[in-house]
């Protein structure tokens, strides 16, 4: 059974270049009174720059903490945007939950998270789940899956419809 964490809200797409990070970053400076902790979990192996703190590196996966505000990775511009803290983990999709559990014991708590992946639904129930679409069909809205529509870097969701309330996400 799926964990629910109602803490955390997910972002992910229906391809490449879609508008997952502009989305998420939009949503971080919206809530950024709120001490938003930012997370980019990608399943790929990238080279990685000595312009992060690496927390964790295995052979199962690397966590790093997002220090550079220039940087052009969606974790700089994460924290670019307003979060309190940025997170990236790098791990194959066998080793996500395990990368996951160690940042959230170790440095997430309960704090709010916003956090572009799609990989973190197989293992977590989020308080909701944004799917961004840019031209096609958006996906109905479920109770906590909600489609996004991204038309030139303008989303058709009104994010004055969340909130934030005791650290939990919730929608109006």
């Amino acid at each position: 059974m799926k964990s629910v964490l109602k803490n955390i809200i997910l972002v992910s797409g229906t391809g490449q270049n879609v508008g997952k990070t502009t989305f998420v970053c939009k949503l971080i400076k919206q809530f950024k009174e709120q001490n938003i902790i930012a997370l980019k979990i990608s399943p790929f192996w990238h080279n990685i720059n000595n312009d992060s703190d690496i927390i964790i590196q295995n052979v199962r996966y690397l966590i790093l903490k997002e220090s550079n505000t220039e940087g052009l990775k969606d974790s700089s511009k994460m924290l670019l945007s307003g979060a309190f803290q940025t997170f990236y983990i790098q791990a194959t999709d066998a080793h996500i939950s395990e990368a996951f559990d160690y940042l959230k014991s170790n440095y997430i708590k309960n704090q709010p998270v916003i956090c572009e992946s799609s990989a973190l639904l197989k293992y977590i129930r989020p308080a909701f789940h944004f799917i961004i679409t840019r031209g096609e069909k958006k996906k109905e809205a479920t109770d906590f899956e909600i489609g996004v529509q991204n038309v030139n870097n303008k989303f058709d969701f009104e994010m004055d419809r969340l909130l934030l309330k005791n650290n939990e996400w919730e929608m109006d």
